[in-house]
């Protein structure tokens, strides 16, 4: 299970060349504190790989054009809300195994849009890039009453488009600085190149991409199992207190994850524990988490505990 929260902005605005920028790097060490370095996001994150977690945040804001580069090591699950009001173009660079986003698999080289206020579960493979770029739909003259996701193959200018990006996140890293006359237009032509590339997308409704009722299904699986105590032990007793048919729960992991059942549902249960150790709430115990998702053989489930998440139990809860 995962942990939503919202990373406040605590910038400070500078002067490149004339131009309002700021730029920060966040380093992460455990999936719940990222929530993504762009404010206004809510993201519910899990892990999905084997491993201690691992992960590098870069925002680079230009007037109100906001660029962000993550780089995380494990293979995760995220459920992500957007922001209302604004449009985000995304460039996937690199993950292992593909992408899936609300059930679609994403293994070509893409580009992808939300426009408006858009809920996804996203779960990238090991070894994840992505390249986002964020302003408010007003400046592209875009309408955002509606939630719109689409995705396209990336053509050649968008290549150049996400190069440029790239450079730019590079130049602020290392503390370069742009001629008076390049950094004053800076934001117009971002804003210009981004329009074209927004205006690219098809209109047409059979381009979106929909959530399905798969997806939908592992949602409510995940929020169900937060507000119960006495977790079911194993994924055929979860379908049976929910009266769920086993086949469909398993074609909607699947879908979601590419994961089995019944790994998914361990790795659901890991989760939780993991939560509610790093909330160290009062009185809590490893033997108290253990058990309230379903582990009553303590030596095991340590073991799986540390295996999973390249510690054991009692450091994360004197870490947290």
């Amino acid at each position: 299970m995962g942990h939503s929260i919202q990373v406040p902005s605590r910038d400070t605005l500078n002067n490149w060349a004339g131009a309002a920028w700021s730029y920060r790097s966040q380093e992460f060490e455990d999936v719940t504190e990222q929530a993504g370095a762009v404010g206004g996001w809510q993201i519910a994150s899990n892990q999905l790989g084997r491993g201690r977690y691992a992960a590098v945040s870069e925002t680079l804001s230009i007037g109100q054009v906001t660029i962000t580069r993550d780089r995380i090591n494990l293979p995760i699950g995220q459920e992500t809300i957007s922001p209302g009001g604004r449009v985000s173009l995304f460039f996937p660079l690199r993950s292992e195994g593909g992408w899936r986003v609300d059930g679609r698999c994403e293994t070509e080289a893409v580009i992808a849009m939300r426009q408006g206020l858009t809920h996804l579960l996203v779960a990238p493979g090991s070894g994840s890039e992505l390249l986002h770029v964020e302003m408010p739909a007003s400046l592209l003259a875009l309408d955002t009453k509606e939630s719109v996701i689409q995705s396209r193959r990336l053509r050649a200018e968008d290549e150049l488009l996400r190069d440029w990006l790239l450079c730019l996140l590079g130049q602020a890293r290392t503390g370069g600085e742009l001629d008076a006359s390049a950094a004053a237009a800076l934001e117009e032509v971002l804003l210009m190149r981004l329009s074209s590339c927004a205006g690219a997308f098809s209109p047409s409704p059979s381009q979106r991409i929909s959530r399905s009722a798969a997806i939908d299904l592992v949602s409510q699986l995940e929020r169900a199992l937060l507000e119960v105590d006495d977790i079911p032990e194993t994924f055929g007793a979860l379908c049976e207190r929910w009266r769920l048919a086993q086949s469909e729960v398993a074609a909607a992991t699947l879908a979601a994850f590419g994961q089995a059942p019944d790994r998914w549902y361990r790795m659901a249960r890991l989760n939780g524990v993991h939560r509610d150790l790093r909330a160290r709430s009062r009185g809590l115990t490893v033997t108290r988490a253990a058990t309230r998702w379903g582990f009553f053989h303590l030596g095991r489930f340590s073991g799986d505990y540390a295996s999973f998440f390249g510690r054991h139990p009692r450091e994360t809860l004197k870490a947290s």
